[in-house]
């Protein structure tokens, strides 16, 4: 009888896909069946006390028009009929029927039971049923400072303008919403019909991909500052120095990602998706701000792909004790190159001349001598910050554009412009080694 109940349960959600698809029913749902699971005697009571009272929950039982044109919200009040009351329950048991008429036993005396089951399966449409998880886990190695602020500004304890972001023990960290971020923007540009499915959309259904936040080791904190240059003058801009904290080079942290697989899912785009997906991060990813001056270069090393199969036993074992997978994904063997649209400069530069990059945070003594300025470094290597490269190779386009007396703001929309509501990203990116 029951089985039959869960046949009309699915051939009734079957009609109701199309308008599922439209709203976001993904949480509504999960809420709803993890209602209607957890107390068997008192569900429905249950139900009458979440939907009392204005909530998103009573909202999306209102708007829910169910496959016989009735509202769930007065089927729940007990206004309407559930789908399957219109069907012939006893005539599509045939036997069964009979066999329960001989032993005195009345449908009617399972209503509650069958009114459960119908609404359990009901709302377990495959579209939204976790099939199964793939895990990703790794090792993130800075190979540029990372700039991640945590908006606080100067105070009595730093009198930098940024400060590192870090949790509440002290420690530096990534946040799981930043990769996030970039792989959401990386996946837009080269697979836009699947950024819905991985990163989930306000309107239609939630994120498949979980990423924990990456607590960073063996990094030191670093000091950097900069300084707006007048175009034209050559001379800085009164009032533009301004300096801030980075995590240099070479720290170092774990990469724990998750994808969970539901029914809407086609699992082989989803593959290819992770395997691009391991080659990308393998090559690296950028992070935090000043991206386009070569900083929050990220590249994960000793990568891993397990999928975890909930169709298969061994899977689902595997997964609730934390063993490996049956199945592993791997890296695309073919490269990741860069756009047709993308100009790219690679080249060594040889100095004809001494100069310095001043680190203005250092000072050192060479026996009785102090050294009143040292030049800037990244661990043990002298370095020029790709924010030099930039401020010299904007002075130096400004002063051409001058000279051919052409508006120096053309060049906004290829370095980028913050002045004032104006904020342009620039497009042009520098990276030293």
């Amino acid at each position: 009888m029951l089985e039959q109940i869960r046949v009309y349960a699915n051939e009734d959600a079957e009609k109701l896909r199309p308008q599922l698809r439209r709203g976001n029913y993904t949480h509504f749902f999960s809420r709803l069946d993890g209602l209607i699971s957890a107390d068997e005697a008192n569900f429905k009571q249950r139900l009458e006390v979440e939907i009392r009272g204005g909530s998103l929950f009573q909202d999306h039982l209102k708007n829910l028009q169910m496959s016989n044109g009735q509202k769930f919200f007065d089927v729940l009040l007990g206004n309407a009929d559930l789908p399957y009351k219109s069907r012939n329950l006893a005539a599509d048991l045939g036997d069964f029927s009979a066999l329960l008429d001989e032993l005195g036993i009345k449908i009617a005396d399972f209503d509650e039971k069958i009114y459960r089951e119908y609404l359990r399966n009901y709302f377990r449409l495959e579209d939204f049923k976790v099939t199964g998880k793939i895990k990703i886990t790794g090792e993130m190695i800075l190979k540029s400072p990372l700039l991640i602020g945590d908006g606080a500004g100067e105070t009595a304890d730093n009198f930098k303008d940024i400060h590192v972001l870090r949790n509440h023990a002290g420690a530096a960290f990534i946040p799981g919403t930043s990769i996030c971020g970039v792989l959401r923007e990386w996946l837009a540009n080269n697979n836009p019909a699947l950024v819905e499915k991985i990163f989930g959309d306000m309107n239609k259904m939630q994120s498949s991909i979980q990423i924990e936040d990456i607590i960073l080791a063996g990094g030191e904190i670093i000091s950097r500052d900069g300084v707006k240059i007048d175009g034209v003058t050559g001379t800085g801009v009164d009032g533009g120095k301004y300096d801030y904290e980075a995590i240099d080079r070479g720290a170092r942290g774990e990469l724990n990602l998750l994808i969970n697989l539901r029914g809407c899912h086609d699992e082989t785009n989803i593959k290819n998706f992770v395997a691009k997906l391991l080659r990308k991060l393998e090559n690296g990813i950028q992070l935090g701000a000043l991206t386009s001056k070569g900083f929050g270069l990220a590249v994960t090393k000793n990568l891993s792909a397990e999928f975890f199969d909930f169709r298969k036993k061994a899977d689902v074992i595997a997964w609730l004790t934390d063993k490996p997978a049956t199945t592993a994904i791997k890296p695309v063997d073919e490269k990741i190159s860069a756009s047709a649209n993308d100009f790219i400069v690679d080249a060594d530069f040889v100095f004809n001349s001494s100069f310095i990059i001043r680190d203005y945070d250092t000072n050192e003594k060479v026996g009785e001598s102090k050294i009143s300025a040292v030049s800037l470094k990244s661990r043990d290597d002298f370095v020029i910050p790709a924010t030099s490269l930039k401020g010299i190779f904007r002075h130096r386009a400004e002063y051409i554009l001058s000279k051919l007396e052409l508006d120096k703001n053309l060049l906004d929309k290829l370095m980028g412009a913050s002045e004032g509501d104006t904020k342009i990203k620039s497009r042009l990116f520098a990276r030293t080694f």
